[in-house]
């Protein structure tokens, strides 16, 4: 499942939670996702900074390969704009 694979990629945290819902293959999660992680610290290949961005308060619903539904807070969202000439 997609939930899954977040989980054991450590993009899902404070985890209230994760399971199957009573619809065949739909499994559901409450808590944070992580959606840039942070950097590797100093001399670690493991220990990682705080994410850089985060949905906080997330409500996901998900099949094997499709986010169904996503809701949640985004406390910064900066948009790249190219400079275009006129």
């Amino acid at each position: 499942m997609l939930l899954e694979n977040y989980n054991r990629q450590g993009l899902l945290t404070v985890t209230s939670l994760l399971g199957k819902t009573v619809t065949l293959g739909v499994s559901a999660f409450r808590g944070d996702l992580v959606l840039i992680e942070g950097a590797l610290s100093e001399c670690s290949a493991t220990d990682r900074k705080p994410p850089e961005l985060v949905i906080r308060h997330a409500n996901l619903l998900a099949d094997a390969e499709t986010n169904l539904f996503a809701s949640g807070l985004l406390y910064r969202l900066a948009v790249a704009v190219s400079s275009r000439k006129h």
